[in-house]
């Protein structure tokens, strides 16, 4: 089984019910852990969602969609060592997205939407 695979089937325990609609098989997904002897301490996942689809997602998971803040946020750069194609969530222009954030199942859940792309970072609790 490919670790993107094995890291999909984690992320869906740690999200817990919400996990199938956030979470999907097509989901691009990396892991982020400073020492590989350890479990991840983020897992990034994207995939295309139009802004209906992302508002009803949030909706789900029981999180409020706000604008994206105009400050700029670390938690939407990838860490070092971390690559995803497509990766854009930190280039968002002020403002110009969508987020929401909270607790979701064993986990801090944020989600960034921005021209059609969903970004999510799942750190475990």
């Amino acid at each position: 089984m490919s670790s993107s695979r094995v890291h999909l089937r984690e992320v869906r325990r740690l999200l817990g019910p919400a996990a199938e609609p956030l979470a999907p098989d097509d989901a691009v997904i990396a892991a982020w852990a400073p020492d590989p002897n350890y479990a991840p301490r983020q897992y990034r996942l994207m995939y295309e969602v139009d802004e209906a689809g992302f508002r009803s997602l949030a909706q789900q998971a029981g999180l409020a969609v706000q604008a994206s803040p105009e400050a700029s946020e670390a938690l939407w750069r990838l860490p070092a060592g971390v690559a995803m194609t497509g990766w854009t969530a930190d280039a968002v222009p002020p403002g110009a997205g969508l987020q929401a954030q909270g607790a979701v199942g064993m986990t801090v859940t944020s989600m960034r939407w921005h021209k059609q792309q969903l970004f999510i970072v799942v750190l475990p609790a």
